[in-house]
């Protein structure tokens, strides 16, 4: 540390391309300078206003197998400040057929729908884009991921995946942000 420099920049250290990282930012250490999505300074999404346009995302995992059940604790999470919900389906969590039943009262263009299906995948994604398609989505406001991960699924269960693609939707409009990377990790 530098003679007169703050006691805080012993915390600071420095990234193998020099860029120094501090222990706390505030505030005041933000910049103003929004750019353009894909471009320098590289603080937006594809969209205008982020990937997240309230700067967060609180998510809630659900993995009861009863819909019901289900149903009634997403909507007293999303109720109760919860932005995005994380669904366990297959093992230990719901069935990809009810789908529509756990998300019944759920404004899918709103919340954003994270599935956790491991070797049932393609079923349950096959089901959301079902449940979109019904609830006439538009492409361009479905969020979330499908959370296909066949090389995770493998190395959690030493099974090779067996990942296929959803029944073709060639006549349809892509999806807006639904990723088919796992977004999370246990």
């Amino acid at each position: 540390m530098a003679e007169g420099a703050p006691v805080e920049s012993a915390l600071e250290s420095s990234t193998y391309d020099g860029i120094t990282l501090r222990p706390l930012y505030t505030r005041a250490d933000a910049t103003n300078e929004i750019g353009l999505p894909g471009l320098p300074p590289y603080v937006r999404d594809s969209r205008p206003t982020g990937a997240i346009p309230t700067g967060w995302d609180v998510r809630q995992r659900h993995a009861d197998p009863d819909p019901a059940v289900t149903a009634k604790a997403v909507l007293a999470d999303l109720e109760h400040g919860v932005t995005s919900v994380w669904l366990a389906v297959g093992e230990g969590g719901i069935q990809p057929a009810d789908l529509p039943q756990a998300l019944a009262d759920v404004l899918l263009d709103l919340a954003p729908i994270v599935l956790d299906a491991g070797e049932q995948t393609t079923a349950a994604a096959q089901a959301m884009f079902d449940l979109y398609e019904r609830r006439q989505v538009p492409a361009s406001e479905v969020r979330g991921s499908l959370g296909a991960d066949p090389l995770g699924l493998r190395a959690r269960t030493g099974r090779p995946p067996s990942v296929t693609r959803p029944r073709d939707r060639a006549r349809e409009p892509q999806f807006g942000r639904v990723s088919t990377a796992q977004s999370h990790r246990r």
